[in-house]
């Protein structure tokens, strides 16, 4: 019989539930699979509802998420330390698969600072700075769309307000 160690075991399961997409289907005995799946019950969300859900909570912790400090130069240091643990098992390497999809699936979002400064004649001039730049997938679909959309909807809400007055005389 062969003897392998837990990692290896580990990535024979993992490939094992990449390949079948079941997880049930590798304990199953040959002599069951013409069997029939059956059917999800009632019960059981769609998968669209699954997906908005899942997008819905992704976003939410976008917006809410504190400020970090993300760089593009650490994704081979991100990639090396998840490599380093294969074992599906170890709580550790969950722990590190959360935080990498944290970091370059969630991200962060884009944020300006509105600054006031006074000018050499004592004037205050109103300025806007860069607070953080977007980062990971979800952070750049926020700052490039999301927040893009809600400033054509103002612009659309002000120009509304804006014809009415005009159309009144």
């Amino acid at each position: 019989m062969l003897s392998f160690t837990n990692k290896a075991r580990s990535a024979f399961l993992a490939m094992g539930i990449i390949v079948t997409g079941q997880a049930s289907v590798i304990a199953m005995p040959a002599f069951l699979s013409n069997l029939s799946v059956p059917a999800m019950p009632a019960w059981m969300p769609s998968k669209e509802k699954v997906a908005i859900v899942a997008f819905v909570a992704c976003f939410i912790r976008l917006r809410t998420k504190s400020k970090q400090d993300y760089k593009m130069s650490e994704w081979k240091e991100d990639l090396k330390d998840l490599m380093e643990s294969l074992n599906i098992f170890d709580s550790a390497l969950y722990i590190k698969l959360v935080k990498l999809f944290d970091k370059w699936g969630i991200g962060r979002k884009f944020a300006l600072l509105d600054i006031k400064r006074r000018n050499d004649k004592g004037e205050v001039e109103k300025d806007k700075k860069v607070d953080t730049k977007p980062f990971g997938v979800l952070g750049h679909v926020d700052a490039y769309f999301f927040q893009q959309l809600e400033k054509l909807i103002d612009l659309q809400e002000n120009y509304d307000k804006f014809s009415g007055l005009i159309g009144r005389y």
